[in-house]
Parts: C-alpha cells; sequence; structure tokens
C-alpha cells in the first residue's frame, strides 16, 4: 500500500482503520453521542467483528447499556 507509506502509518493500522467503515449507522452515531458501553475499547473494534449490524449491536455490547443510555431506537438510522 503506497498510501501507508505516503501517510507515514503502517499497512497494518490502515486495515485496522478499513475495518471501521463497516461499522453499522447506528453504532457510529451512538458513539459519538458518547453512548459507548463500559467493555468496548479501540482494541476490540480493531479485532474482527460481525458485518451483521444487528449482531454487531449485540457483539460490541451496546445490548448492554442502561435504557436512558442507548440510542433513540426511531432516529437511529
Amino acid at each position: 500500500m503506497n498510501s501507508a507509506r505516503t501517510h507515514g502509518v503502517t499497512q497494518r493500522y490502515i486495515a485496522h482503520i478499513i475495518k471501521l467503515a463497516w461499522l453499522s449507522p447506528k453504532i457510529m452515531k451512538a458513539i459519538f453521542r458518547g453512548q459507548i458501553p463500559a467493555a468496548l475499547s479501540l482494541d476490540k473494534l480493531k479485532k474482527s467483528f460481525p458485518l451483521d449490524w444487528d449482531k454487531q449491536w449485540d457483539f460490541l455490547g451496546f445490548n448492554a447499556l442502561p435504557e436512558n443510555h442507548k440510542p433513540n431506537q426511531q432516529n437511529s438510522d
């Protein structure tokens, strides 16, 4: 990957960042709003996670958030 070298990062870093493009919009919105499960870390996001958005929600621990910390289901898309 020439762009990795051009930007002074490793190919491994680029591979990790590209994976984040597959996160569901609902999860991205929750993260931006600070509604993050305690067990979720960048290391966990850098590892493999399901591509199915509903499975991601459970796998990454968003189902464990208290109700008042969960994104509004009506406006989640």
